[in-house]
């Protein structure tokens, strides 16, 4: 297995802690650091650059193809980035009287709606651990649309606990991770694929990865017709 994966480069950045990783309608890659920067990769050559720094922590990110750069923070909320003139706006920092200070994902739906998720409203980046002790409260860490915007999947646990059951052994021991989409049920539900490698094995993980994804061949298909008039 190992002789038959493609080559790949393990790209060094110039900080610790990406969190999200997208690719932009100009091609390069986006990914935000612990020190609160916003950096840009070039595949070809690995060549890195700083496009904005937000004051926070950068999370969850999502890149439009009309060249905006959305990144979800901790504390400062949702915010926008104009990937052409390198304009950082906030859009949305309060839901109601309630600062949005933890921020986790978002995703833009082709209408431009934007859906995002809030992991806590009591303590942000910083203090997250403080939360899991206080409150076992139902949390949402993450989200994704489906092509076209047919559906919404969020990834809901019924606590903390529940969560930590599931990905602490991977978190502790520093193994990178992702869930692969591998295709649907009978009945169209979609199945994803949990895959770990070993400690700073993010490399041969998506090689792997992207070798599944060619085998089973669902890239881009969804398991209803988004163009089917409505019974």
């Amino acid at each position: 297995m190992t002789a038959s994966l493609p080559a790949y480069t393990l790209i060094p950045l110039p900080g610790e802690g990406p969190e999200d990783v997208v690719v932009g309608p100009d091609g390069l890659i986006y990914t935000g650091l612990l020190d609160g920067r916003v950096l840009a990769v070039a595949p070809e050559d690995g060549a890195v650059r700083e496009v904005a720094n937000t004051g926070g922590r950068p999370l969850g990110l999502e890149a439009t193809a009309d060249g905006r750069l959305l990144i979800c923070d901790s504390p400062k909320g949702l915010l926008e980035l104009d990937l052409k003139t390198g304009a950082l706006k906030t859009l949305v920092t309060h839901d109601r009287a309630e600062r949005l200070i933890f921020c986790s994902n978002v995703v833009a739906a082709p209408d431009g709606n934007l859906f995002f998720t809030v992991s806590t409203m009591r303590y942000d980046i910083h203090d997250w651990k403080k939360d899991i002790v206080e409150n076992w409260l139902p949390r949402y860490t993450g989200t994704s649309l489906a092509e076209f915007g047919a559906y919404i999947l969020l990834t809901n646990f019924d606590n903390y606990v529940e969560w930590l059951g599931i990905v602490y052994a991977i978190t502790l021991a520093c193994c990178p991770a992702l869930s692969l989409p591998c295709g649907f049920t009978a009945s169209g539900l979609p199945v994803g694929l949990q895959m770990v490698a070993a400690p700073r094995g993010e490399a041969p993980l998506l090689a792997g990865a992207k070798v599944l994804e060619d085998i089973l061949g669902v890239r881009g298909t969804t398991p209803i017709d988004p163009k089917a008039a409505p019974q």
